[in-house]
């Protein structure tokens, strides 16, 4: 067999191997991933389309790559980069059926140089795999350094015609309106739909930009009760029967909901840890400037270190110690130094020795239930009023059930259930409740797709925010049906310990005497990056970051909004930026 021809077969079966892995992918996403509006066969040719533009464009690099007139270095080049997006491709075709998203830039500066720990903390390196790695770097070598060139008109057509076919597919490629159309988009698309979000305001439009929060201001009786935040990994509210009575999952934090405060309509400000962290704790919405992810490596925590006015350094002010206890690596994304630069006095992760010899799985971290054996051994310790700030970690996707290893949400769910009911009895039995206050809340919406029975319950918009929360304070008892969102609880514990409260249209308070509600919710969405949504007691609607130009899309009505968002911004643009609320 001539070494022509075994390149036309191995060329072949190239074609057929991503011919079939396009078709399997566009099955999996549009009848597991996308479940509601639209046809099947519509979503699913539309899936094809859209990944027909990387297909084309890599036979279009290969192609020319093997022209003569083409120079060495340059045909080295150009396969050097078709492999890339091969590699990108199929990068993005993982994070999509494993965390139900696309690959972004800014994603990839931000988890970069984590993700080879995570992914030995979820897998195992044996024989096999490294076979299969030594083989994809020998065949990655010889198929960029081959010397192969076209000189026959038949294989002219061999690589035209599948060009042109990629390229005559892709005219057909539309964008969806049903949720989750944007599944359906290639990469290179999605990542250039949300690079509006890098545009950046013009010196002059920062130069007249005003906050348009107006605070009110009222004297009160300060309290100083003992504050633990309990703050859980991908808890939603679809996961409870009494916040949703879609799924029953969770039949013990509902027990403690029934018991105490419950928030009906509560909803967290981002889509990942790390805003909830700056919502509860600085009380800024987690809205970072244009083109954060090149300053640091990434968006997290950028421009929200070292707040004057973060939590712990206010309760501090009122003689609390405050810590920030996790099982978590506190090197992902830099937690550890953000907790410290913002007054925690105490920071602890999966590096105590309490987690020696335990098995470690997300981030390195033990399971929820000796995280929470950890916290009631700090409990036992403190000797002053204090503040712990609990991020769990066990429910964080893929799901994964210590018990038993099972990667199923439902009995993932399940296990953190149990162990909150666990860690709130023990809580009683230490007599925290005599003068304490324990809030539990969801971080954000698992990053999975909204069923349709969240569509149907909460609305397209709200589905991919609303968390449960519930407040155990003075034996009162009774659920809130006004909307609240994570930076209240910022607001709410502030005003708690204060002299002088402070509420407004964006921000409430949840522990006064009488509830004052935020007019105001927000949402940083993690579907649509560079979207953020508001929701008010009648409207919801999202706004489009464009630097001078963002807007809200279908709503005009609430020019206030957009202001505060672009301020909320522009002052992350300088880090020594401090509260307005001086009080």
């Amino acid at each position: 067999m001539t070494n022509f021809k075994i390149k036309t077969i191995l060329f072949s079966i190239y074609i057929e191997i991503f011919i079939l892995i396009i078709l399997i992918k566009s099955y999996y996403i549009n009848t597991i991933l996308i479940q509601q509006d639209s046809t099947f066969y519509y979503r699913f040719f539309q899936s094809i389309f859209h990944d027909s533009f990387i297909y084309f464009l890599i036979l279009l690099l290969i192609f020319i790559s093997f022209l003569e007139i083409v120079p060495k270095f340059f045909s080295i080049l150009l396969r050097f980069i078709a492999l890339n997006i091969t590699f990108l491709y199929l990068i993005d075709i993982y994070i999509l059926l494993g965390f139900y998203n696309h690959l972004t830039i800014n994603d990839i500066l931000k988890y970069y140089n984590y993700a080879i720990n995570f992914l030995l903390q979820i897998y195992t390196i044996n024989f096999y795999t490294m076979i299969l790695i030594f083989f994809i770097v020998l065949f990655s070598s010889i198929f960029i350094f081959n010397s192969y060139k076209i000189k026959s008109k038949k294989t002219y057509l061999k690589f035209i015609i599948p060009i042109l076919l990629f390229l005559f597919l892709y005219s057909f490629a539309k964008d969806g309106k049903y949720i989750h159309s944007w599944l359906n988009k290639n990469f290179i698309e999605y990542n250039i739909e949300i690079n509006d979000q890098t545009k950046e305001y013009t010196k002059e439009f920062i130069k007249n930009i005003q906050d348009p929060e107006n605070l009110i201001y009222k004297n009160s009786n300060p309290s100083y009760p003992n504050i633990i935040v309990l703050m859980v990994e991908s808890l939603a509210s679809y996961q409870s029967q009494y916040f949703s009575e879609i799924k029953n999952w969770t039949p013990n934090l509902d027990k403690i909901a029934k018991d105490n405060i419950s928030f009906l309509n509560f909803f967290a400000n981002g889509f990942v840890t790390e805003d909830a962290e700056v919502s509860i704790n600085t009380g800024e919405f987690p809205l970072y400037a244009p083109k954060a992810y090149t300053n640091g490596g990434g968006v997290s925590f950028t421009g929200f270190y070292n707040m004057e006015k973060s939590l712990p350094n206010i309760l501090k002010r009122f003689n609390y110690h405050t810590e920030f206890i996790t099982s978590s690596d506190l090197h992902f994304s830099n937690t550890g130094k953000w907790a410290k630069s913002n007054g925690f006095e105490y920071i602890e992760g999966s590096e105590n020795s309490y987690y020696t010899n335990k098995q470690r799985f997300h981030f390195n971290a033990a399971a929820d239930e000796f995280l929470y054996d950890r916290v009631i051994d700090r409990v036992k310790k403190q000797n002053k009023q204090y503040y712990l700030f609990i991020k769990t970690v066990s429910s964080h996707a893929p799901f994964r059930n210590p018990e038993n290893n099972s990667s199923s949400e439902e009995e993932t769910i399940k296990y953190i259930d149990k162990q909150i009911g666990i860690f709130y009895k023990k809580l009683k039995q230490n007599s925290f409740f005599d003068d304490g206050l324990l809030i539990i809340v969801g971080d954000h919406h698992p990053v999975i797709p909204i069923r349709n029975e969240e569509l149907n319950r909460f609305g397209e918009l709200k589905s991919s925010s609303v968390v449960p929360m519930v407040v155990a304070y003075k034996n009162k008892n009774f659920s809130v049906k006004e909307n609240f969102q994570q930076v209240d609880i910022y607001n709410s514990i502030k005003n708690l310990v204060s002299k002088i409260s402070s509420t407004s249209k964006w921000k409430g308070d949840f522990l006064s005497e009488k509830i004052v509600t935020p007019k105001y919710i927000v949402h940083r969405r993690g579907d649509k990056r560079g979207i953020v949504s508001i929701f008010t007691e009648k409207d919801e609607f999202n706004i489009k970051f464009y630097g001078d130009e963002t807007h809200i899309l279908n709503n005009s009505k609430y020019p206030e909004v957009i202001e505060k968002v672009n301020f909320t911004r522009i002052k992350r643009l300088n880090p020594k930026y401090q509260f307005i609320d001086s009080k």
